[in-house]
């Protein structure tokens, strides 16, 4: 009977240690693109929110074509290989959290373009011609890598073997710069990819772009049946971009065009009848009601998260971005009782304020209730007709403290 009690225990423990184990390796593992959704959250505890279920939000295909067809796009260019690798690639990071290139200038973006090329036949030499685009980039965006990526042949082996490129860089017809490289392509799934920054990178820093780029195998081959008009069309440059002020000046101008628009409701409302008048007081007396109703529930409940879900479609940047339409970024309120606790991870600062206060009340305010750590979180936009790919810190609150 005891060792019957004793293997149950064993057993016991071991289940425990098996939980304890996975849900180690998913924290570890979390990607703040996992559900956001308020709905797949269970209540509150003190500690912050806990997400019942874990789902990677992928961009979908409809998501991607309702905003093609809205701006006069057709499924040929959802089947772009601009297109078709920009999908792949931000379902890759929800699911990885990173971008995986060969060289750690890409962990140093924040932003990923691509355009797909154009082919012909040379007249002269019949060889294939393909030429990329790159239209004008925002100016403070700074180009940290730029790859072509040929589509090899689905049965199609590596080779290593170098290969020659002649580079045409031109804007409009008139020529800039022509350049012969020799590289070595590198293997990327289904991609032979070829680095091109050091040729790319000082017309786009320095022009922001707005320029072709045409190239022509001469030498050696990728690995495809040589000079494939077929897989050389299918063909795309990758820019790998950073740009850490893009959500603030899209705040600022956001911000502007609103205050334009309030002073033009004022002037509305003051030449307005009486009834203009009883209206604003309404929303006036709604708004107080509403802050009222949190100054006395963040009396209640200490520090912690809350749930906040952010709607791109209320504040209007719902037209541009396509993925995601919303997202859980939760917030801090509550007390931050006096003295304040470790568990709220008070600074120094924080820790000498509230003992003065405990000797004199007055003589400042409480510490606040802060967010002391901040996730990422990618979005997918629409511009230029191209699709986009943004990683964005400290968009989702995951801890609070007192500050």
């Amino acid at each position: 009977m005891r060792a019957s009690l004793t293997a149950q225990n064993v057993l016991w423990l071991l289940t425990i240690w098996s939980f304890i184990y996975v849900y180690q390796i998913w924290a570890q593992t979390f990607h703040p693109s996992l559900v956001l959704s308020s709905r797949a959250m269970s209540s509150q505890t003190s500690s912050g929110s806990m997400f019942s279920r874990a789902q990677t939000l992928e961009v979908k295909e409809d998501q991607v074509m309702f905003h093609f067809y809205r701006n006069g796009r057709s499924r040929k260019d959802y089947r772009k290989p601009s297109t078709k690798f920009m999908v792949s690639l931000f379902n890759e990071l929800q699911r990885v959290g990173n971008i995986r290139t060969r060289t750690s200038a890409a962990n140093m973006t924040d932003v990923v373009r691509s355009f797909s090329g154009t082919s012909s036949q040379s007249k002269k030499t019949s060889r294939t011609i393909t030429e990329f685009h790159i239209p004008y980039l925002p100016p403070h965006e700074r180009l940290k890598m730029a790859e072509i990526r040929f589509l090899r042949e689905p049965k199609a082996k590596p080779k290593l073997q170098q290969i020659k490129i002649r580079i045409n860089i031109k804007k409009g017809s008139k020529a800039l710069k022509k350049i012969v490289i020799r590289e070595r392509p590198q293997t990327q799934k289904e991609h032979d990819v070829i680095d091109v920054t050091n040729f790319v990178s000082p017309w786009i820093n320095s022009f922001h772009g707005n320029f072709s780029l045409a190239i022509r195998i001469t030498g050696g081959q990728v690995s495809q049946t040589k000079n494939s008009w077929d897989n050389l069309a299918q063909s795309l440059i990758v820019l790998y971009l950073q740009d850490g002020e893009f959500l603030a000046n899209m705040y600022s101008s956001f911000t502007d065009s609103a205050d334009t628009a309030r002073r033009l409701s004022r002037r509305k409302r003051s030449s307005s009848s009486i009834l203009g008048g009883n209206l604003s007081s309404t929303i006036r007396n709604k708004r107080d009601r509403n802050l009222k109703k949190w100054n006395r529930a963040g009396k209640k409940v200490n520090c912690q998260l809350h749930n906040f879900e952010v709607d791109f479609n209320t504040i209007g940047w719902g037209q541009w971005i396509i993925h995601p339409k919303k997202y859980n970024a939760q917030f801090c309120f509550g007390v931050c009782p006096s003295p304040v606790d470790s568990k709220y991870k008070p600074t120094n600062h924080a820790m000498l304020q509230t003992l003065m206060r405990l000797k004199r009340p007055n003589v400042a305010p409480a510490p606040c209730c802060v967010p002391t750590r901040l996730n990422p979180l990618s979005m997918m936009y629409y511009e230029f007709n191209e699709l986009v790919v943004r990683h964005h810190e400290d968009m989702i609150a995951t801890e609070c403290g007192c500050r």
